[in-house]
């Protein structure tokens, strides 16, 4: 005897779910730099190891700059991951669009040298505001494969990050190089934010 449910088409019975238990887990973070230092593309290529197991190339993902603010969640493992990007071209908002994220990603591209100055700047008048002091902060050095880049010393001189842990010892900081173009170490990026998830509120599904 078959019931009526033994029927239906395998493929059917096989379907998951619509009802499906939100994760334990989730991490939410907020990602500035200055204009094309690769922030949309770095998350893409975070974001394409969910759905296709290993991160793409950067030549197969369409970029498109971010004018405004960018929103964007994924569920990786048993871990949602919120990522708000705020465009480059905003770097006066910046400030107020510190709340409601539990750590910072922030990207400097090594081989514009226009920009480095302004960038190592802007990541200091960041790490002053109390916001970001509670939490935790990935320093990004894109680009690194580019002919024309700056070594991660030369970054180190202009931002005078020793001196600031020196007289902030409280902060929390980590710096990591990355090519969000070649997905070189971006693996490391979503694993450091694994490592920091947090526990699913009701507020956060």
């Amino acid at each position: 005897f078959r019931s009526q449910s033994d029927a239906l088409c395998p493929q059917l019975r096989g379907m998951p779910s619509s009802n499906k238990k939100p994760p334990p887990y989730c991490i939410s973070a907020l990602i500035l730099g200055l204009e094309g230092a690769g922030k949309t593309t770095l998350w893409q290529q975070l974001r394409s190891i969910n759905a296709t197991g290993s991160f793409k190339a950067g030549p197969a993902i369409e970029v498109t700059p971010t004018a405004g603010n960018e929103l964007s969640s994924w569920v990786y493992k048993d871990t949602k991951i919120t990522i708000k990007e705020v465009g480059g071209l905003m770097v006066g908002q910046w400030v107020k669009s510190l709340k409601n994220f539990d750590v910072l990603l922030y990207l400097v591209d090594m081989s514009n040298s226009l920009q480095l100055g302004t960038s190592c700047i802007e990541l200091f008048n960041l790490l002053t505001q109390e916001a970001v002091a509670q939490r935790e902060v990935l320093v990004l050095l894109t680009k690194e494969d580019m002919p024309s880049t700056f070594s991660s010393a030369t970054f180190h001189q202009l931002s005078q990050l020793e001196s600031i842990k020196a007289h902030h010892p409280h902060l929390r900081l980590t710096v990591m190089e990355v090519c969000a173009f070649t997905a070189r170490n971006s693996d490391a990026v979503l694993q450091w934010l694994c490592d920091r998830r947090r526990p699913m509120t009701t507020s956060d599904s």
